[in-house]
């Protein structure tokens, strides 16, 4: 997500808690016939997943970034 490609993903696991669904990329089944549909889908709706890409990038920036961690621990610290 940071290089604002957006995800396909197994809607399993850790990419349920980073990707938000059909925002910063798709979470499908985890099978190669639900890989394949949503590759296509990426292939034919440029525009739909350049934007998917952009809000991924953004959305590592503002909740993964060592700023954001940082400010997240800061914070925690400063409550106890």
């Amino acid at each position: 997500m940071y290089l604002k490609r957006p995800v396909i993903a197994s809607n399993t696991g850790g990419p349920r808690e980073t990707v938000l669904n059909e925002e910063t990329g798709v979470l499908c089944e985890d099978t190669p016939q639900e890989f394949a549909i949503q590759m296509a889908a990426a292939v034919r709706s440029p525009p739909a997943f350049k934007e998917m890409g952009e809000a991924g990038n953004r959305r590592v920036i503002n909740m993964f970034s060592f700023e954001a961690f940082s400010q997240e621990l800061n914070s925690t610290l400063t409550s106890l």
